[in-house]
């Protein structure tokens, strides 16, 4: 009689090890940031994001890319 929960669960482990290699080498370079880089990586990182919302999600229907880095937004008059 074979226990096939702890046959899944070493299956689920083993696929999950190897799908986790490539990422391995990234998260070790991250541990050995310097306080400068850290923040560095946080800074461009939220500029993607933000990039990312202001050109992909639009606040409301016609309004799309009406946030502050948009020139128009800050001086309508213009």
């Amino acid at each position: 009689m074979s226990h096939w929960k702890a046959t899944k669960v070493g299956l689920n482990t083993r696929i999950k090890s190897v799908t986790g290699i490539p990422y391995r080498a990234r998260v070790r370079a991250l541990w050995n940031l310097s306080a400068d880089e850290f923040w560095r990586y946080q800074a461009d990182t939220f500029r993607r994001m933000y990039e990312y919302a202001r050109t992909a999600i639009p606040l409301l229907p016609g309004a799309t890319g009406c946030l502050p880095a948009d020139a128009a937004c800050r001086n309508p008059a213009a």
